[in-house]
Order: C-alpha cells, then structure tokens, then sequence
C-alpha cells in the first residue's frame, strides 16, 4: 500500500511482479496446512498434535526452500519469459522475496494448526503484528528501492512466523494444562 502511495509506477510494477511470482512458494505451506488442519483436528493427545506439526512444519520447510533455489535459479529467465524483457528489473526483489515466501508458507502451515487447536483469533494477531512491524520498516526505510521494500517485507513475513510459532507454543501448553 505504502509503495503504490509513494512509488514509480514502474516500481509497483515490478514489485508486483516479484511479488506475484516469488510468494507462490506459499503454495507448499497452504496445501499441507489444509491436510494438518484435519489431522491435528481429530486428535486427542497433544504430543501426537505437537509432533505431527512438528514433522508437517519441516516438510514445508523443505519443499518450500527447495522450490525457492529452483526459482532463484531460474528467475533471471523465468519473469522476462512470462512477463517480458521489460520486467527485468523484476528479478533482484523477486529473489529476496522467495526468502519471503518460505516464512509465508510456514506461516500458512502455522495458521492452520492454530486453528486447528481452536485459536483462529492468533492467526489474525500474527498477521497484524508482522504486518505493522512491515509498515514501520517501510516508514523508516522508505520504499525508494524495490532491493529495501523486498527485505523489509521479509522481515515482516518473517515476524509473522515467529509469533506463530510461539503462538502454537502456547496452544499446545495450554492444551496441555487443560487435560
């Protein structure tokens, strides 16, 4: 929002672009968090619950920085083929936001089993959170390089993981204590 409110046309331009293409990373996260919401649903015990989040987060973790070198490997090619020569200037954010979209897909994973341990309401906190924490960045840093935009993006999805993870943390302890 920042960046279209103060930047180029072009730069929104290729930030979308970058954006649009290194964030389907998240794929990965979203359809194991679909399956994990099911399974850590119907469970009962909550170290079965813990280890199967466990085993799902790193899964995603795996196949999502496997995607990611793929496409930072092949970005350079990839976004002039799909989105023309023009586009180039596309490619640097792009490969820093594929960083970006590892912590998405975790976040999407970890979304799913706060739900699932029937904390919808801590997805939404972790959200604002990082998403506060990405326009404090942008204020500070300003949006005039695309390079800076990327990185403080991925600070901020990455903010948005941890404060999943230790909002997980805290369901599983507290399913624990309820027993």
């Amino acid at each position: 929002l920042l960046l279209s409110l103060a930047g180029t046309a072009a730069d929104i331009g290729y930030y979308a672009v970058a954006a649009t293409s290194a964030l389907t990373v998240a794929i990965v996260g979203e359809s194991l968090g679909l399956h994990l919401f099911q399974r850590v649903a119907r469970e009962s015990d909550v170290g079965v619950q813990r280890r199967l989040s466990q085993r799902y987060l790193l899964g995603t973790l795996g196949l999502s920085t496997l995607i990611g070198l793929v496409f930072w490997v092949l970005a350079p090619w990839l976004i002039p083929c799909v989105y023309g020569g023009d586009f180039s200037p596309a490619v640097t954010p792009a490969r820093i936001l594929v960083i970006g979209g590892m912590f998405v897909s975790s976040s999407r994973l970890l979304g799913e089993v706060l739900k699932a341990l029937g904390s919808p309401r801590a997805v939404a906190v972790a959200e604002l959170l990082g998403a506060g924490l990405t326009l404090a960045g942008l204020v500070l840093f300003g949006v005039d390089s695309l390079v800076v935009v990327a990185w403080v993006a991925v600070a901020g999805y990455g903010a948005t993981a941890v404060i999943e993870i230790m909002l997980a943390s805290r369901a599983f302890r507290l399913q624990r204590t309820h027993l």
